[in-house]
Protein backbone atom coordinates (compact mmCIF):
# COMPACT_ATOMS: atom_id res chain seq x y z
CA UNK A 1 0.00 0.00 0.00
CA UNK A 2 1.05 3.45 -0.83
CA UNK A 3 -0.23 7.19 -1.28
CA UNK A 4 -0.86 10.27 0.12
CA UNK A 5 -1.63 8.55 3.47
CA UNK A 6 1.62 7.03 3.96
CA UNK A 7 4.14 8.59 6.28
CA UNK A 8 7.36 8.93 4.06
CA UNK A 9 9.84 6.83 5.05
CA UNK A 10 7.60 3.78 5.79
CA UNK A 11 7.35 1.19 2.58
CA UNK A 12 6.08 -2.50 1.97
CA UNK A 13 3.22 -1.59 3.73
CA UNK A 14 0.94 -5.03 4.93
CA UNK A 15 -2.21 -4.47 6.79
CA UNK A 16 -2.26 -6.42 10.12
CA UNK A 17 -5.82 -5.48 11.68
CA UNK A 18 -8.23 -3.02 11.51
CA UNK A 19 -9.18 -1.46 14.82
CA UNK A 20 -11.74 0.79 16.36
CA UNK A 21 -9.71 3.73 16.03
CA UNK A 22 -7.10 2.67 13.38
CA UNK A 23 -5.61 0.37 10.61
CA UNK A 24 -2.32 -1.39 11.32
CA UNK A 25 0.45 -2.04 9.42
CA UNK A 26 3.21 -3.78 9.15
CA UNK A 27 5.79 -1.89 7.62
CA UNK A 28 9.25 -1.59 6.64
CA UNK A 29 11.33 1.87 8.38
CA UNK A 30 13.86 2.92 5.86
CA UNK A 31 15.17 5.01 8.00
CA UNK A 32 15.80 2.57 10.81
CA UNK A 33 16.13 -0.37 8.19
CA UNK A 34 13.91 -2.57 11.03
CA UNK A 35 10.20 -3.37 10.64
CA UNK A 36 7.73 -1.66 12.61
CA UNK A 37 4.30 -1.51 14.02
CA UNK A 38 2.43 1.69 11.80
CA UNK A 39 -1.13 2.91 13.50
CA UNK A 40 -2.97 4.94 10.88
CA UNK A 41 -6.02 6.59 12.27
CA UNK A 42 -9.34 6.83 10.88
CA UNK A 43 -9.90 10.30 12.79
CA UNK A 44 -8.44 13.68 11.23
CA UNK A 45 -7.01 16.56 13.25
CA UNK A 46 -9.00 19.45 13.51
CA UNK A 47 -6.98 23.14 13.42
CA UNK A 48 -3.37 23.69 14.80
CA UNK A 49 -4.38 23.56 18.25
CA UNK A 50 -4.83 19.82 18.14
CA UNK A 51 -1.64 19.18 15.82
CA UNK A 52 0.45 20.82 18.71
CA UNK A 53 -1.30 18.78 21.56
CA UNK A 54 -0.72 15.44 19.20
CA UNK A 55 3.18 16.57 18.88
CA UNK A 56 3.57 17.23 22.21
CA UNK A 57 2.10 14.34 23.33
CA UNK A 58 3.90 12.04 21.15
CA UNK A 59 6.80 14.03 22.75
CA UNK A 60 6.53 12.94 25.73
CA UNK A 61 5.52 9.38 24.86
CA UNK A 62 8.81 8.64 23.29
CA UNK A 63 10.50 8.30 26.79
CA UNK A 64 7.24 5.16 27.70
CA UNK A 65 10.08 2.55 25.95
CA UNK A 66 12.14 2.81 28.74
CA UNK A 67 9.73 -0.18 30.34
CA UNK A 68 10.32 -3.27 28.82
CA UNK A 69 6.55 -3.44 29.40
CA UNK A 70 5.51 -1.09 27.17
CA UNK A 71 5.88 -1.00 23.39
CA UNK A 72 8.26 1.99 22.59
CA UNK A 73 6.92 4.74 20.42
CA UNK A 74 9.26 5.99 17.87
CA UNK A 75 7.92 8.53 15.69
CA UNK A 76 4.56 10.37 14.98
CA UNK A 77 2.93 12.72 12.75
CA UNK A 78 0.26 13.90 10.41
CA UNK A 79 -0.19 12.64 6.98
CA UNK A 80 -0.86 14.94 4.35
CA UNK A 81 -4.69 14.47 4.80
CA UNK A 82 -4.65 15.40 8.61
CA UNK A 83 -5.05 11.73 9.75
CA UNK A 84 -2.20 11.55 13.08
CA UNK A 85 0.28 8.22 12.55
CA UNK A 86 2.20 6.14 15.02
CA UNK A 87 4.94 4.33 14.79
CA UNK A 88 5.69 1.67 17.25
CA UNK A 89 8.83 -1.11 17.62
CA UNK A 90 7.25 -3.99 15.44
CA UNK A 91 6.74 -6.75 18.73
CA UNK A 92 6.14 -10.20 17.74
CA UNK A 93 2.99 -12.29 19.48
CA UNK A 94 -0.93 -12.24 19.78
CA UNK A 95 -2.67 -9.61 21.55
CA UNK A 96 -4.05 -10.48 24.55
CA UNK A 97 -7.54 -10.78 23.27
CA UNK A 98 -6.70 -13.33 21.36
CA UNK A 99 -4.98 -15.38 24.00
CA UNK A 100 -7.96 -14.74 26.42
CA UNK A 101 -10.48 -16.68 23.59
CA UNK A 102 -8.01 -19.45 22.39
CA UNK A 103 -6.15 -20.50 24.88
CA UNK A 104 -6.96 -18.61 28.33
CA UNK A 105 -4.25 -18.59 31.17
CA UNK A 106 -4.91 -20.38 34.54
CA UNK A 107 -5.96 -17.87 37.23
CA UNK A 108 -2.42 -17.65 38.97
CA UNK A 109 -1.05 -16.45 35.26
CA UNK A 110 -3.62 -13.93 34.72
CA UNK A 111 -2.52 -12.73 37.91
CA UNK A 112 0.69 -12.20 37.16
CA UNK A 113 0.17 -10.82 33.73
CA UNK A 114 -1.80 -7.98 35.50
CA UNK A 115 0.60 -7.35 38.17
CA UNK A 116 2.99 -6.57 35.62
CA UNK A 117 1.02 -4.09 33.76
CA UNK A 118 0.03 -2.55 36.57
CA UNK A 119 3.51 -1.94 37.54
CA UNK A 120 4.48 -0.94 34.04
CA UNK A 121 1.19 1.72 34.16
CA UNK A 122 2.35 3.49 37.33
CA UNK A 123 5.64 3.17 36.27
CA UNK A 124 4.29 5.61 33.32
CA UNK A 125 2.34 7.21 35.97
CA UNK A 126 5.09 8.07 37.89
CA UNK A 127 6.22 10.22 34.96
CA UNK A 128 6.77 13.96 34.72
CA UNK A 129 4.28 15.07 33.09
CA UNK A 130 1.92 11.86 34.22
CA UNK A 131 1.52 9.31 30.77
CA UNK A 132 -1.89 7.81 31.47
CA UNK A 133 -2.92 5.15 28.68
CA UNK A 134 -6.86 6.15 29.29
CA UNK A 135 -8.06 2.79 27.48
CA UNK A 136 -6.69 -0.12 28.79
CA UNK A 137 -8.24 -3.50 27.12
CA UNK A 138 -7.20 -6.94 26.32
CA UNK A 139 -6.98 -5.29 22.54
CA UNK A 140 -3.78 -3.15 23.52
CA UNK A 141 -1.68 -5.64 25.00
CA UNK A 142 0.60 -7.67 23.13
CA UNK A 143 1.87 -11.06 25.16
CA UNK A 144 5.75 -11.12 23.51
CA UNK A 145 7.31 -14.57 22.83
CA UNK A 146 8.89 -14.81 26.80
CA UNK A 147 5.23 -14.31 28.23
CA UNK A 148 5.69 -10.82 28.90
CA UNK A 149 3.05 -8.63 28.39
CA UNK A 150 3.46 -5.12 26.37
CA UNK A 151 1.12 -2.31 26.27
CA UNK A 152 0.60 -0.81 23.21
CA UNK A 153 -1.84 2.08 21.71
CA UNK A 154 -0.55 4.12 24.56
CA UNK A 155 -0.55 7.26 22.40
CA UNK A 156 -3.45 7.49 20.76
CA UNK A 157 -4.61 11.02 20.00
CA UNK A 158 -8.19 12.13 21.76
CA UNK A 159 -10.59 14.45 19.89
CA UNK A 160 -10.59 18.02 20.70
CA UNK A 161 -13.63 18.40 23.88
CA UNK A 162 -12.56 14.88 25.33
CA UNK A 163 -12.37 14.38 28.79
CA UNK A 164 -8.67 13.96 29.91
CA UNK A 165 -7.63 10.22 30.92
CA UNK A 166 -6.71 10.54 34.43
CA UNK A 167 -4.74 7.29 36.28
CA UNK A 168 -8.09 6.35 38.02
CA UNK A 169 -9.68 5.46 34.44
CA UNK A 170 -6.34 3.30 33.92
CA UNK A 171 -7.15 1.69 37.27
CA UNK A 172 -10.94 0.86 36.57
CA UNK A 173 -9.70 -0.80 33.34
CA UNK A 174 -7.48 -2.58 34.43
CA UNK A 175 -9.63 -4.19 36.96
CA UNK A 176 -11.94 -4.62 34.39
CA UNK A 177 -9.59 -6.49 32.35
CA UNK A 178 -8.24 -8.72 35.34
CA UNK A 179 -12.21 -9.52 35.87
CA UNK A 180 -12.56 -11.00 31.92
CA UNK A 181 -9.00 -12.68 32.53
CA UNK A 182 -10.48 -14.77 35.60
CA UNK A 183 -13.75 -15.10 34.31
CA UNK A 184 -13.67 -15.13 30.52
CA UNK A 185 -16.53 -12.78 30.35
CA UNK A 186 -16.91 -8.97 30.12
CA UNK A 187 -17.70 -6.92 33.45
CA UNK A 188 -19.93 -7.30 34.90
CA UNK A 189 -20.38 -11.28 34.02
CA UNK A 190 -22.30 -13.70 34.75
CA UNK A 191 -23.27 -13.22 38.55
CA UNK A 192 -22.82 -16.27 40.63
CA UNK A 193 -20.53 -18.17 38.43
CA UNK A 194 -18.05 -15.57 38.19
CA UNK A 195 -18.41 -14.75 42.01
CA UNK A 196 -17.27 -18.30 42.69
CA UNK A 197 -14.09 -17.63 40.51
CA UNK A 198 -13.10 -14.29 41.92
CA UNK A 199 -14.17 -15.06 45.78
CA UNK A 200 -11.61 -18.22 45.76
CA UNK A 201 -9.06 -15.91 45.99
CA UNK A 202 -9.42 -14.27 49.31
CA UNK A 203 -9.49 -10.26 49.34
CA UNK A 204 -9.82 -9.46 45.40
CA UNK A 205 -13.75 -9.73 45.91
CA UNK A 206 -13.36 -6.79 48.17
CA UNK A 207 -10.65 -5.48 45.87
CA UNK A 208 -12.76 -5.21 42.57
CA UNK A 209 -15.79 -3.98 44.86
CA UNK A 210 -13.42 -0.95 45.84
CA UNK A 211 -12.59 0.35 42.14
CA UNK A 212 -15.53 -1.26 39.85
CA UNK A 213 -17.61 1.76 40.90
CA UNK A 214 -18.83 4.95 40.13
CA UNK A 215 -16.32 6.56 42.91
CA UNK A 216 -13.37 4.50 43.44
CA UNK A 217 -11.41 3.92 46.46
CA UNK A 218 -8.22 3.08 44.88
CA UNK A 219 -6.99 5.55 42.18
CA UNK A 220 -3.86 5.08 42.46
CA UNK A 221 -2.47 2.43 40.12
CA UNK A 222 0.63 1.75 42.62
CA UNK A 223 -1.59 0.89 45.61
CA UNK A 224 -3.67 -1.13 42.86
CA UNK A 225 -0.75 -3.33 42.19
CA UNK A 226 0.59 -3.54 45.48
CA UNK A 227 -2.98 -4.79 46.49
CA UNK A 228 -3.35 -7.34 43.50
CA UNK A 229 0.34 -8.31 45.33
CA UNK A 230 -1.58 -9.34 48.74
CA UNK A 231 -4.05 -11.27 46.89
CA UNK A 232 -2.05 -13.55 45.36
CA UNK A 233 0.72 -14.06 48.66
CA UNK A 234 -3.22 -14.56 50.86
CA UNK A 235 -4.01 -17.12 47.47
CA UNK A 236 -3.32 -20.11 49.71
CA UNK A 237 -5.90 -19.13 52.34
CA UNK A 238 -9.47 -20.81 52.34
CA UNK A 239 -12.17 -19.03 52.95
CA UNK A 240 -13.55 -19.29 56.39
CA UNK A 241 -16.47 -22.28 56.44
CA UNK A 242 -19.70 -20.84 58.00
CA UNK A 243 -22.86 -22.88 59.31
CA UNK A 244 -25.89 -22.47 56.88
CA UNK A 245 -27.86 -21.30 60.12
CA UNK A 246 -25.14 -18.48 60.64
CA UNK A 247 -25.67 -16.81 57.45
CA UNK A 248 -28.31 -14.22 56.96
CA UNK A 249 -28.37 -13.35 52.70
CA UNK A 250 -28.71 -10.01 52.45
CA UNK A 251 -31.40 -8.46 49.75
CA UNK A 252 -29.57 -8.09 46.33
CA UNK A 253 -28.11 -4.74 45.89
CA UNK A 254 -27.00 -2.64 42.84
CA UNK A 255 -24.08 -1.19 41.71
CA UNK A 256 -23.57 1.34 39.05
CA UNK A 257 -20.01 1.52 36.60
CA UNK A 258 -18.95 4.57 34.75
CA UNK A 259 -19.75 4.68 31.44
CA UNK A 260 -18.88 1.55 29.74
CA UNK A 261 -19.20 -0.77 32.32
CA UNK A 262 -22.68 -2.82 33.04
CA UNK A 263 -24.39 -2.44 36.31
CA UNK A 264 -24.68 -5.24 38.91
CA UNK A 265 -24.68 -6.62 42.31
CA UNK A 266 -21.20 -6.52 44.43
CA UNK A 267 -19.70 -9.67 44.73
CA UNK A 268 -21.11 -11.42 48.03
CA UNK A 269 -18.34 -13.84 50.18
CA UNK A 270 -21.63 -14.41 52.44
CA UNK A 271 -23.66 -15.60 49.11
CA UNK A 272 -20.75 -17.60 47.87
CA UNK A 273 -20.38 -19.55 51.08
CA UNK A 274 -24.50 -19.98 51.00
CA UNK A 275 -24.28 -21.78 47.62
CA UNK A 276 -21.40 -24.42 48.99
CA UNK A 277 -24.26 -26.86 50.19
CA UNK A 278 -25.58 -26.91 46.91
CA UNK A 279 -22.90 -28.87 45.56
CA UNK A 280 -19.62 -26.35 45.16
CA UNK A 281 -16.88 -28.13 47.22
CA UNK A 282 -14.27 -26.52 49.67
CA UNK A 283 -11.80 -27.44 47.08
CA UNK A 284 -13.92 -25.70 44.41
CA UNK A 285 -12.55 -22.28 46.45
CA UNK A 286 -9.31 -22.87 46.56
CA UNK A 287 -6.95 -21.64 43.10
CA UNK A 288 -4.27 -22.69 41.91
CA UNK A 289 -1.41 -22.44 43.90
CA UNK A 290 0.64 -19.09 42.07
CA UNK A 291 4.41 -20.50 41.32
CA UNK A 292 5.82 -16.92 40.47
CA UNK A 293 7.86 -14.67 42.68
CA UNK A 294 6.79 -10.85 43.02
CA UNK A 295 6.91 -9.43 39.84
CA UNK A 296 8.21 -5.62 39.90
CA UNK A 297 8.36 -3.91 36.05
CA UNK A 298 10.62 -4.66 33.63
CA UNK A 299 12.26 -2.04 31.46
CA UNK A 300 15.23 -0.65 30.21
CA UNK A 301 17.56 1.84 32.04
CA UNK A 302 17.47 5.30 29.92
CA UNK A 303 21.43 5.15 29.54
CA UNK A 304 21.52 9.31 30.38
CA UNK A 305 23.47 10.55 33.85
CA UNK A 306 20.97 12.53 34.64
CA UNK A 307 18.27 9.23 34.92
CA UNK A 308 18.23 7.00 38.12
CA UNK A 309 19.89 3.99 38.01
CA UNK A 310 18.17 2.53 41.41
CA UNK A 311 14.61 4.30 42.13
CA UNK A 312 12.36 2.45 44.97
CA UNK A 313 9.68 5.19 45.14
CA UNK A 314 8.43 2.44 47.86
CA UNK A 315 4.32 2.44 47.17
CA UNK A 316 3.94 -0.74 47.43
CA UNK A 317 2.57 -0.77 51.22
CA UNK A 318 1.93 -4.03 51.65
CA UNK A 319 4.81 -7.39 51.35
CA UNK A 320 8.39 -7.55 51.11
CA UNK A 321 9.31 -6.70 47.76
CA UNK A 322 9.91 -2.85 46.59
CA UNK A 323 10.33 -2.11 43.26
CA UNK A 324 13.00 -0.97 41.18
CA UNK A 325 10.94 1.84 38.59
CA UNK A 326 14.53 2.88 37.08
CA UNK A 327 14.63 0.04 34.45
CA UNK A 328 17.67 -1.74 36.46
CA UNK A 329 15.67 -4.37 38.25
CA UNK A 330 17.62 -4.13 41.52
CA UNK A 331 14.39 -4.08 43.19
CA UNK A 332 14.48 -4.37 47.39
CA UNK A 333 13.55 -7.03 49.74
CA UNK A 334 12.38 -5.81 53.39
CA UNK A 335 13.36 -8.36 56.26
CA UNK A 336 10.98 -9.74 58.38
CA UNK A 337 11.12 -7.21 60.92
CA UNK A 338 10.89 -4.63 58.85
CA UNK A 339 7.50 -3.30 57.55
CA UNK A 340 5.60 -0.33 55.46
CA UNK A 341 4.64 3.11 57.52
CA UNK A 342 0.76 3.38 58.63
CA UNK A 343 0.65 6.83 57.58
CA UNK A 344 0.82 6.16 53.90
CA UNK A 345 3.31 4.21 51.72
CA UNK A 346 6.98 4.40 53.09
CA UNK A 347 9.14 2.09 54.63
CA UNK A 348 9.56 1.73 58.49
CA UNK A 349 12.15 0.54 60.45
CA UNK A 350 12.93 -0.21 63.99
CA UNK A 351 16.54 -0.04 65.81
CA UNK A 352 14.98 -1.94 68.66
CA UNK A 353 15.25 -4.85 65.84
CA UNK A 354 18.49 -6.47 64.72
CA UNK A 355 17.11 -7.57 61.52
CA UNK A 356 15.04 -4.63 60.09
CA UNK A 357 16.34 -3.06 56.87
CA UNK A 358 15.73 -3.58 53.32
CA UNK A 359 19.05 -5.23 50.96
CA UNK A 360 18.79 -4.51 47.28
CA UNK A 361 20.09 -7.34 45.15
CA UNK A 362 23.43 -5.58 43.91
CA UNK A 363 24.99 -2.54 43.98
CA UNK A 364 23.48 0.70 42.64
CA UNK A 365 26.69 2.52 42.03
CA UNK A 366 30.44 2.44 41.57
CA UNK A 367 31.94 3.97 45.03
CA UNK A 368 35.34 4.86 43.02
CA UNK A 369 33.14 7.14 40.50
CA UNK A 370 31.37 9.66 40.58
CA UNK A 371 27.84 9.23 42.46
CA UNK A 372 24.72 10.46 43.93
CA UNK A 373 22.40 8.91 46.44
CA UNK A 374 19.54 10.03 48.02
CA UNK A 375 16.23 9.15 50.47
CA UNK A 376 13.07 10.90 52.08
CA UNK A 377 13.62 10.25 55.73
CA UNK A 378 11.48 10.70 58.85
CA UNK A 379 13.79 10.04 61.74
CA UNK A 380 11.84 8.50 65.28
CA UNK A 381 14.74 9.29 67.56
CA UNK A 382 18.84 10.65 67.59
CA UNK A 383 19.18 7.85 70.73
CA UNK A 384 22.50 6.57 68.41
CA UNK A 385 23.86 6.90 64.94
CA UNK A 386 21.51 5.59 62.06
CA UNK A 387 22.36 4.28 58.77
CA UNK A 388 19.82 5.37 55.95
CA UNK A 389 21.94 4.35 52.94
CA UNK A 390 24.64 2.01 52.53
CA UNK A 391 26.83 -0.23 49.84
CA UNK A 392 29.17 -2.50 51.76
CA UNK A 393 32.25 -3.70 50.59
CA UNK A 394 34.84 -6.76 52.40
CA UNK A 395 35.19 -4.76 55.61
CA UNK A 396 33.76 -1.28 55.42
CA UNK A 397 31.17 0.27 53.31
CA UNK A 398 31.90 2.53 50.12
CA UNK A 399 29.85 5.24 51.66
CA UNK A 400 27.13 5.75 54.29
CA UNK A 401 24.86 8.21 54.48
CA UNK A 402 22.72 9.04 57.68
CA UNK A 403 22.70 10.56 60.70
CA UNK A 404 25.59 10.22 63.03
CA UNK A 405 25.39 10.77 66.45
CA UNK A 406 28.73 12.14 67.58
CA UNK A 407 27.83 15.40 65.81
CA UNK A 408 24.33 15.46 65.87
CA UNK A 409 23.85 16.30 62.13
CA UNK A 410 23.24 14.14 58.69
CA UNK A 411 26.62 12.99 57.30
CA UNK A 412 28.27 11.28 54.09
CA UNK A 413 31.05 9.36 54.84
CA UNK A 414 33.14 7.56 52.53
CA UNK A 415 36.35 5.29 53.41
CA UNK A 416 39.74 6.03 51.53
CA UNK A 417 40.24 1.80 51.91
CA UNK A 418 38.31 -1.18 52.66
CA UNK A 419 39.76 -2.16 56.08
CA UNK A 420 38.72 -1.77 59.62
CA UNK A 421 40.26 1.69 60.46
CA UNK A 422 40.34 3.71 56.99
CA UNK A 423 40.43 7.68 56.63
CA UNK A 424 37.02 8.63 56.40
CA UNK A 425 36.22 11.77 54.36
CA UNK A 426 33.04 12.88 55.19
CA UNK A 427 30.73 16.53 55.29
CA UNK A 428 27.96 17.01 57.62
CA UNK A 429 24.93 19.28 57.66
CA UNK A 430 24.12 22.47 59.04
CA UNK A 431 20.98 21.62 59.78
CA UNK A 432 20.34 19.65 63.09
CA UNK A 433 18.20 16.73 62.36
CA UNK A 434 14.50 17.08 63.52
CA UNK A 435 12.40 14.18 64.88
CA UNK A 436 9.13 13.27 63.41
CA UNK A 437 9.43 15.21 60.60
CA UNK A 438 9.90 14.09 56.79
CA UNK A 439 13.70 15.35 55.20
CA UNK A 440 15.26 15.00 52.05
CA UNK A 441 18.46 13.99 52.50
CA UNK A 442 21.26 13.57 49.34
CA UNK A 443 24.79 13.31 48.86
CA UNK A 444 27.28 12.98 45.84
CA UNK A 445 30.59 12.14 44.83
CA UNK A 446 32.22 14.07 42.17
CA UNK A 447 35.63 12.50 40.70
CA UNK A 448 36.72 15.25 39.20
CA UNK A 449 36.83 17.68 42.07
CA UNK A 450 37.38 14.69 44.49
CA UNK A 451 34.63 16.08 46.50
CA UNK A 452 31.79 14.77 48.56
CA UNK A 453 29.05 17.27 49.63
CA UNK A 454 25.48 16.72 51.76
CA UNK A 455 22.32 18.12 50.64
CA UNK A 456 19.53 18.75 53.09
CA UNK A 457 16.20 19.58 51.35
CA UNK A 458 17.76 20.25 47.97
CA UNK A 459 20.08 22.62 49.56
CA UNK A 460 23.93 21.71 49.83
CA UNK A 461 25.05 22.26 53.49
CA UNK A 462 28.70 20.81 53.23
CA UNK A 463 31.43 19.69 51.11
CA UNK A 464 34.81 18.00 51.95
CA UNK A 465 37.68 16.68 49.78
CA UNK A 466 38.18 12.71 49.09
CA UNK A 467 41.28 12.17 47.65
CA UNK A 468 41.82 8.33 47.40
CA UNK A 469 38.01 6.22 46.80
CA UNK A 470 37.39 2.41 45.95
CA UNK A 471 34.80 0.09 45.04
CA UNK A 472 32.25 -1.56 47.29
CA UNK A 473 30.59 -4.21 45.45
CA UNK A 474 28.16 -5.38 47.84
CA UNK A 475 23.99 -5.00 47.22
CA UNK A 476 22.84 -1.59 48.88
CA UNK A 477 20.98 -1.20 51.87
CA UNK A 478 18.60 0.52 53.58
CA UNK A 479 18.80 1.31 57.18
CA UNK A 480 21.89 0.03 58.38
CA UNK A 481 25.44 -0.06 57.62
CA UNK A 482 28.54 -2.36 57.21
CA UNK A 483 31.35 -1.33 59.32
CA UNK A 484 34.66 -3.32 60.42
CA UNK A 485 32.74 -6.34 59.61
CA UNK A 486 29.83 -6.18 61.11
CA UNK A 487 26.03 -4.47 60.66
CA UNK A 488 25.96 -1.07 62.31
CA UNK A 489 23.91 2.07 63.13
CA UNK A 490 19.97 0.21 63.05
CA UNK A 491 17.49 3.28 61.78
CA UNK A 492 14.90 4.18 63.35
CA UNK A 493 11.82 5.56 61.52
CA UNK A 494 10.59 5.73 57.98
CA UNK A 495 12.07 6.28 54.88
CA UNK A 496 10.72 6.75 51.18
CA UNK A 497 11.89 7.50 47.47
CA UNK A 498 15.32 6.30 47.60
CA UNK A 499 17.61 6.83 44.63
CA UNK A 500 20.64 5.98 42.89
CA UNK A 501 23.09 8.42 39.86
CA UNK A 502 25.88 7.18 38.39
CA UNK A 503 26.48 11.02 38.72
CA UNK A 504 27.32 14.07 40.34
CA UNK A 505 23.96 15.78 40.17
CA UNK A 506 24.07 19.53 40.16
CA UNK A 507 22.20 21.28 43.36
CA UNK A 508 19.82 22.24 40.77
CA UNK A 509 18.37 18.78 39.70
CA UNK A 510 18.48 17.58 43.65
CA UNK A 511 16.35 20.83 44.70
CA UNK A 512 14.14 19.79 41.94
CA UNK A 513 13.64 16.33 43.09
CA UNK A 514 13.24 17.51 46.70
CA UNK A 515 10.61 20.26 45.99
CA UNK A 516 8.86 18.08 44.06
CA UNK A 517 8.54 15.51 46.66
CA UNK A 518 7.92 17.85 49.20
CA UNK A 519 4.00 17.40 48.69
CA UNK A 520 4.11 14.24 49.53
CA UNK A 521 6.06 14.54 52.91
CA UNK A 522 5.30 17.35 55.15
CA UNK A 523 8.21 19.08 56.73
CA UNK A 524 5.34 18.34 60.04
CA UNK A 525 4.92 15.72 62.24
CA UNK A 526 3.22 12.92 60.30
CA UNK A 527 3.45 10.08 63.56
CA UNK A 528 5.03 7.64 61.00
Amino acid sequence: MAGIDTPAGYTRLERVRTGADADVYRAWDERAGRWATLRLFHRFVAGRTEEVAFATHIAASVGLGRNASIVPVRAGGITATGRPWLALDRVEGPLLAEVLRDDPPSRSEALRLVITLADALAWAHSMRPPMVHGQIRAEHVIVGPSGIPLITDFSAPRPRGTPAATPGGDVTDLAALLFRAFTGNSWPGRGEPDDLLIAAWPGLTGLLDEVLTPAPAIESMAVFAARLRQVRSDAEVMLPAAAPSEITPAPPAEIHKPAGYGGRRPLSVLALVALLPLGYGAAQLLPEKPVVPPLCAVSTPAGDAGSPVLWWPADEGVGATVCDFSGSGNRATLSPEAGWSSAGPAMRFTAATAGSHASALAPAVRTDGSFTVMAWVNLADTDGSRGVLSQPGRVASGFVLGYEKLSDSWRMTMPQTDSSVPVVDGPSSTTRPRIGTWTHLAASFDTITRKITIFVDGVAEGSVDHPVSWNATEPVQVARSWWDGAWTDRFHGSIDDVRAYRSALPEAGIAEIATTGRADHPASPDGH
